[in-house]
């Protein structure tokens, strides 16, 4: 059982649009850049990307078109399971500037094992060829150029194109996408930027972010991070046992010298907790929640984490006194912060023991009146 991840009623899509994936590790460092890292479960070497001055916040489902947010959601759907065991497994980074607000601007990454044989190149001219074979653009809209080591391509959206099943159309300045491709280890490495218009700082943005991509080597670990990364994966793919292992050992780096951000931190002990919950081991999930009590005290999430940890002990009381906490720090944490609102108790499947109870009832009352 999950002690600490957020059921939020409308997570499944944000998540999803965020990161569609089976298994990834996503990442952010503290100090320095904000170095993020996407892999994928079965390949020994992840994608590391500089962020600097982009957004990745769940509230970026707001700053998309209706069009491309039905898009991204359709998009999401589709792919939160391989269709088959062949079909093998996609990871997908969804961002957005940090600063240029004045118009719609937005960054995907996708890491996607491909069938298609051949350099960087090849696989462009291949995602080309799809773009017009689907019929949403034509030739003509495509032009490709390179830069440095990336095979590139500009395109310029249509006002409106039909895709067999909805008529989309965009209004205002023209629609227009960069993308880069990059191919490792029968991967195929595809960032893209859309901007409606798309700006010369839109432009600088995206081949900064080019400059900054490092394919680096996951299979010996040695920082927090690392093991951070690696037991993430392992715990998306219910690998608990190993998951267990790397993350115990960012947490042991973590006490020694914390390198993580506040956020990556956060999900570490996240993680760690529940996959020790997972393993059967609800003393050291306890005492890793506490620890992060202690470290963050603010941090609404946590105390929600040992609410359920509590229910699913069959403790009422402290069930209620740790709810009341992340409801009361849940008043003062950012609305736009990591891990969105707070679940609904009384629609929370982990309380379900206790929501008949009337002094559970009542308690959940008065905490919603908090926020």
């Amino acid at each position: 059982m999950s002690w600490l991840k957020k059921l939020i009623p409308t997570a499944p899509i944000v998540c999803a649009l965020l990161l569609f994936c089976a298994a990834p590790a996503l990442g952010q460092q503290s100090s320095g850049p904000d170095i993020y890292r996407l892999s994928l479960p079965d390949k020994a070497w992840a994608l590391d990307v500089d962020l600097s001055g982009y957004r990745t916040s769940p509230d970026l489902l707001n700053d998309v078109p209706s069009a491309l947010q039905f898009l991204a959601a359709a998009k999401a759907h589709g792919q939160s399971k391989p269709a088959t065991p062949e079909a093998g497994h996609n990871v997908q980074l969804m961002a957005a500037p940090g600063t240029m607000r004045d118009h719609f601007a937005m960054l995907t990454i996708t890491l996607e094992p491909t069938q298609i044989k051949g350099d960087a190149a090849a696989l462009r001219a291949a995602v080309i060829e799809a773009y017009v074979n689907s019929k949403r653009m034509s030739k003509g809209r495509i032009k490709t150029f390179e830069y440095k080591q990336f095979p590139a391509a500009r395109i310029s959206m249509p006002d409106s194109y039909d895709d067999g099943v909805v008529t989309f159309s965009f209004q205002g300045p023209p629609l227009k996408i960069l993308e880069a491709y990059q191919v490792q280890d029968g991967v195929l490495i595809t960032c893209r930027y859309m901007a409606q218009p798309l700006t010369d700082a839109d432009e600088k943005l995206f081949y900064a972010l080019l400059d900054s991509i490092k394919i680096t080597d996951t299979s010996h670990p040695v920082s927090s991070f690392d093991y951070y990364q690696l037991g993430h994966a392992l715990y998306l793919q219910k690998e608990y046992a190993k998951a267990v292992e790397a993350l115990g050992r960012a947490l042991v780096l973590e006490h020694k010298e914390r390198s993580l951000s506040g956020a990556q931190w956060r999900s570490m002990v996240e993680d760690a907790a529940d996959a020790f919950g997972a393993v059967g081991d609800r003393a050291r999930a306890k005492q890793i929640m506490e620890y992060g009590v202690s470290n963050d005290p603010t941090y609404p999430y946590f105390y929600l984490g040992l609410a359920r940890l509590y229910a699913s002990l069959g403790d009422m009381d402290n069930t209620i006194t740790y709810l009341q906490q992340a409801f009361q720090h849940a008043r003062t944490w950012p609305k736009t912060g990591f891990g969105g609102p707070l679940p609904d108790p009384m629609f929370d499947a982990a309380f379900a023991a206790f929501k008949n109870d009337p002094k559970f009832r009542e308690a959940v009352k008065a905490m919603k009146k908090l926020l």
